[in-house]
């Protein structure tokens, strides 16, 4: 995905990988009525194979982060997986975060912000944002509540259903959700128990 978002915030038709080579993701792709990619020739050195991915461009892109400013400048702590260049390749982004902070504490710490302002239509400040999964200083991920769901989206059918109205469809907002998973006793102990990896 990286990959797809990376040659869409270039401006790029498609991105030459190699890490498809050896798998047996071609093999699928190849069965498949919808063409994913190309298998060519290395033009400058023939007999070597690359795999061309199409670019992605999604029209909207949705990240939890730590930290925003109200411009929209945004700092992502810890490790980093594809974020950046999925708010780059969209045509919009929406940034949730735990926190909202004034725009002077991002300018004198430049070398932080992860997503410039440009690149961002709306910031949202939603504490426990990205739960059941985890945000870095902030808490741990909830294996209760994944292990649940994982278990209802493998089983799939109307046992997924039931989970989508529980805790999805069925929640009046976000604090509804989040009483509906444990409530604030729970999200407590998984700050305390973030705090005590770091």
């Amino acid at each position: 995905m990286v990959s797809r978002f990376l040659a869409g915030e270039m401006g790029l038709p498609f991105m030459p990988v190699k890490s498809l080579l050896g798998s047996d993701m071609l093999g699928k792709q190849a069965k498949s009525t919808e063409k994913k990619c190309e298998l060519i020739d290395n033009p400058w050195n023939p007999g070597e194979r690359v795999v061309l991915l199409p670019a992605l461009n999604p029209d909207v892109a949705i990240v939890h982060a730590q930290k925003a400013d109200p411009m929209g400048n945004v700092v992502i702590e810890g490790f980093l997986a594809h974020d950046v260049e999925m708010v780059r390749a969209s045509k919009h982004a929406i940034v949730s975060c735990e926190e909202i902070v004034p725009t002077g504490r991002i300018r004198n710490d430049p070398e932080r912000t992860t997503i410039p302002y440009i690149y961002v239509s709306a910031v949202v400040e939603q504490p426990f944002g990205a739960h059941p999964t985890a945000t870095y200083r902030y808490y741990d991920y909830d294996s209760d509540h994944l292990t649940y769901y994982q278990r209802c989206a493998r089983q799939g059918g109307e046992t997924y259903r039931q989970y989508l109205t529980e805790y999805v469809l069925g929640c009046e907002d976000f604090e509804d959700y989040l009483d509906k998973v444990g409530g604030i006793r729970k999200l407590i102990g998984l700050k305390k128990a973030m705090q005590g990896m770091i």
